[in-house]
């Protein structure tokens, strides 16, 4: 299992900002960001929180699957950038 070490540290500059619905019923919402490559970025604890699943558990399986690993990055948004 990968160290808080292991994740890239990014700041992301995003060229659009949406709130999007995570369901049809419901207020659970998440903030989406895409970049000038066109990568998507979205918010781990919204969609956890939705779920009902425990960060702490959900951090460990991201963190332990080797496909999900390598995409998960920890950033700050530059939030001035907004359409």
């Amino acid at each position: 299992m990968a160290s808080e070490d292991d994740l890239s540290m990014v700041v992301i500059e995003p060229v659009e900002q949406k709130t999007v619905a995570l369901m049809q019923v419901g207020d659970d919402e998440v903030l989406a960001a895409r970049t000038a490559t066109s990568e998507i970025y979205l918010q781990v604890h919204p969609i956890r929180a939705a779920l009902g699943i425990k960060w702490a558990t959900q951090c460990r399986k991201i963190k332990a699957d080797e496909i999900l690993l390598p995409a998960i990055t920890i950033s700050c948004c530059n939030a001035s950038a907004r359409s």
